[in-house]
């Protein structure tokens, strides 16, 4: 499963005119425990596995100075509930409330120590019989990094768009 992270600070000037983007590529192993069990009913809700959360939560900063791709965030908190709204002739729908707190310095040799917070909401679509994840959508409600306001989405890619990019 890949996924498409954009991010940018709200605040004009310097770095924040220029988005972050990032790709995030979950293995089988990963995105099938997005899954819901199989007893799955209307309202019934849990966590997202914390590895997993990790995996979503790592790049949800805006731009820095970071040159070689290299992960440097430490993840405090990464809490995202899914809580079933739908249930039709086999597909599903999630409902996805997150949080995220995760310290990431601005400059790759780092001293300083800068904190994003962020308020999340999305929804993640199942087939059930296929036992797949459609289409997964997530965004921040509400995100802070060293005190500077930004935004972040995070959205799964189809086949047929990876192919259009050559990915």
């Amino acid at each position: 499963m890949v996924l498409h992270l954009v991010s940018r600070s709200l605040a004009g000037g310097s770095w924040h005119e220029f988005p972050a983007e990032n790709w995030i590529v979950l293995s089988r192993a990963e995105w099938t425990q997005l899954l819901p069990g199989e007893a799955l009913t209307l309202k019934s809700s849990r966590e997202i596995p914390w590895p997993v959360a990790v995996r979503l939560a790592e790049w949800i900063y805006p731009q820095d100075e970071e040159k070689t791709q290299v992960n440097r965030s430490q993840v405090d908190i990464a809490t995202f509930r899914m809580t079933v709204v739908m249930v039709e002739n086999g597909l599903a729908r999630a409902r996805i409330d997150g949080k995220v707190r995760l310290k990431h310095s601005f400059y790759p040799g780092g001293g300083a120590e800068d904190y994003a917070d962020s308020e999340l909401a999305g929804f993640v679509d199942f087939d059930m019989s296929k036992r797949a994840v459609q289409r997964l959508r997530i965004v921040t409600t509400k995100a802070i990094y060293a005190g500077t306001e930004f935004r972040a989405s995070l959205v799964s890619m189809s086949r047929e768009t990876l192919d259009a990019l050559g990915k």
